[in-house]
């Protein structure tokens, strides 16, 4: 058994070494973190996953301690209140001995329970990913009729809609109010201007990093306003990733605590509401707690959050591994963004090619910097590359290039990325 998975982590604080220098064999039986600072007991209970807290009244701030246990359900309990001081070595062996046991049965029955749930979400997972490859795509439920252009009064409206069903199909559809006349010229014009949005999930992925990737999911994940939509960020990085300082976020709460409850609850509690039709999973605060998040996961977070919001947008780091190809099975539309480099557009060549089924929606996005030339790729070539009939060139721009506070969610400077916009409705709504 790894101390990760099962063995119970207990932070011991107190400023008297002597309770250290006692208890200090235990750690080579448990899994002990000895602390002498209300700083360092925060921060450990901040960005670890803590099951008992042993604390003296000799730490300062015991007060805020005790309400950061509570909010984290953290079991606490206080050296001379609850337990002996000075601390009693047998007392605290057949403490964390019995703690410990309950953790392991705990465990067990929480993966048994957990492994029949991702067994039967590998299975729809797998079933769906075979009819892709098989059907060269899959129609999501629909779930938003939107108007793209404005009206003949210049003003842009939005369709109401009814629930109903697409004749010939099991897959749900918002219609119009059922009308007893024939429809007229402005009901023609209103539905020629209509847009159907079906439920999707667009994954970003590149073959390096700093080509533009996370910010291009921040302006989908805004520019969509009518739609609501779940932003998961998933470039594990030390010090959490680059959209929670992009936004200027806090790094809690974030995927880790949804893996606490695999619920709707707890996808409820990991995000972050930017705005009210925009949400952010942020990827957790160090590199080390990423390996947490596994495949499984993926698959339940997608499966709980596809019945919240309209659109999910996963932005994927450059490394290639079980989540990542795991991820890709589940897109529906799949952006590849690259510079002109010719390293950068070599690897994404090769990871197309080698790790891409044929029948997924691509779409091509370039950032263009003003040291790199298109000339050195043809249409041609870049249509052969990535079997695509066309890509979206965004120019070299000075807004951009300086901009690295999107709080605002402005991005009305980059009109390259409006072409963006546009390009992803179409295919979202076909």
């Amino acid at each position: 058994m790894s101390k990760d998975s099962k063995y119970l982590k207990t932070i011991i604080a107190d400023t008297d070494l002597d309770t250290f220098k006692a208890l200090q064999s235990l750690n080579d039986k448990y899994n002990i973190i000895f602390l002498s600072s209300n700083f360092a007991v925060n921060f450990m209970l901040e960005y670890e996953k803590i099951d008992l807290m042993i604390i003296s009244n000799r730490i300062p701030d015991l007060n805020g301690i005790i309400k950061r246990t509570d909010d984290k359900k953290v079991k606490l309990l206080l050296i001379g209140k609850d337990l002996a001081y000075p601390i009693d070595y047998k007392e605290i062996d057949k403490l964390l001995e019995k703690e410990q046991e309950n953790k392991i049965k705990k465990v067990a029955e929480d993966n048994r329970s957990i492994k029949q749930r991702f067994k039967n979400l590998w299975l729809e997972g797998k079933k769906i990913f075979e009819e892709k490859k098989e059907n060269n795509a899959v129609a999501g439920p629909i779930t938003k009729c939107i108007v793209k252009e404005p009206l003949k009064d210049d003003s842009e409206k939005n369709v109401l809609l009814k629930p109903g069903n697409m004749p010939g199909s099991n897959h749900k559809i918002f219609q119009n109010s059922v009308k007893t006349s024939p429809p007229s010229s402005k009901d023609n014009a209103l539905q020629a201007r209509t847009r159907i949005i079906k439920q999707k999930i667009i994954v970003l992925a590149k073959a390096k990093g700093g080509v533009g990737s996370t910010t291009i999911s921040i302006f989908l994940s805004s520019i969509l306003k009518e739609l609501s939509v779940l932003l998961i960020d998933l470039n594990f990085n030390e010090g959490g990733g680059d959209i929670s300082y992009y936004l200027n976020i806090p790094k809690s709460p974030n995927i880790l605590n949804f893996l606490n409850g695999y619920s709707k609850e707890a996808l409820d509690n990991s995000v972050i509401e930017v705005k009210e039709n925009l949400h952010i999973l942020q990827p957790p605060p160090t590199f080390e707690q990423s390996k947490k998040l596994e495949l499984q996961d993926m698959y339940c977070i997608t499966d709980i959050a596809k019945k919240k919001y309209h659109i999910l947008i996963v932005d994927l780091p450059n490394h290639l591994g079980d989540l990542w190809l795991g991820s890709i099975d589940l897109a529906d539309l799949l952006i590849l963004v690259s510079d002109l480099s010719i390293g950068s557009m070599g690897r994404l060549v090769r990871i197309n090619n080698r790790y891409l089924y044929k029948g997924l929606e691509k779409l091509l996005v370039l950032n263009m910097s003003a040291k790199q030339n298109l000339n050195n790729f043809s249409d041609d070539s870049i249509s052969n590359f990535f079997g695509l009939k066309d890509y979206i060139l965004v120019q070299e721009n000075k807004y951009l290039r300086q901009k690295t506070d999107f709080t605002d969610l402005d991005f009305s400077g980059v009109p390259d990325f409006f072409k963006l916009k546009d390009k992803v409705l179409e295919i979202i709504s076909n």
